[in-house]
């Protein structure tokens, strides 16, 4: 489930991270500046399916204002549903893999007070080293 996750040593305001990435908002615009303290990239589908209670909140690591980057994305709901449920909130989540998303996980970035956004549709490996790039100082 988790390909990538990283604590950062000084915080990066999500519209940074956004930006650098070539991600697109969805919802959430109103929170670029906010900080994140991490990011986690996951594979949607082994952690959808093989996380359970405990090993879910290891995707949080040391805080939970942090970016939560979701891989191989069909529709965006299943990411938005497992936050909805969850206690913990990232501060940003990303879906990677699809060029669109239902208006149904806009919705729920909405009312759980996430920002949603869509990462360009480029490989696994060339996000993540995108994401590296961006992270690089922090």
């Amino acid at each position: 489930g988790i390909l990538e996750i990283k604590e950062y040593r000084k915080p990066l305001k999500a519209g940074e991270f956004i930006e650098g990435i070539g991600a697109r908002v969805l919802s959430g615009e109103n929170m670029l500046e906010h900080h994140l303290f991490g990011h986690t990239v996951l594979d949607s589908i082994k952690a959808i399916i093989a996380l359970k209670g405990e090993q879910f909140y290891r995707i949080f690591g040391k805080s939970s204002e942090r970016a939560l980057i979701f891989t191989k994305v069909g529709i965006g709901r299943s990411p938005m549903v497992a936050i909805r449920i969850s206690p913990l909130k990232p501060r940003l989540v990303v879906v990677h893999g699809t060029s669109s998303v239902e208006p149904l996980a806009v919705e729920m970035a909405r009312v759980e007070n996430v920002m949603l956004a869509i990462a360009p549709q480029i490989d696994i490996q060339d996000l993540i080293n995108r994401i590296r790039e961006v992270t690089r100082d922090v």
